[in-house]
């Protein structure tokens, strides 16, 4: 798990300043979300979305 200081350092870059509660949870929200890309990934539910997504696209 990245640290807080690690995690403020790039949170932080563009001047907006966070509490360390708010880092705590924006970094628990990215790795929820990593885990739900890993866990679509693996169970082939990824390219599915895909597939399904460019056959509504109408812009092709």
């Amino acid at each position: 798990m990245l640290s807080i200081e690690h995690s403020r350092k790039r949170l932080e870059k563009n001047g907006k300043k966070y509490t360390d509660e708010q880092i705590k949870a924006i970094r628990d929200k990215l790795y929820l979300f990593a885990e739900i890309q890993i866990n679509h990934s693996e169970a082939g539910k990824y390219n599915d979305l895909n597939i399904s997504r460019n056959k509504n696209d109408k812009t092709k």
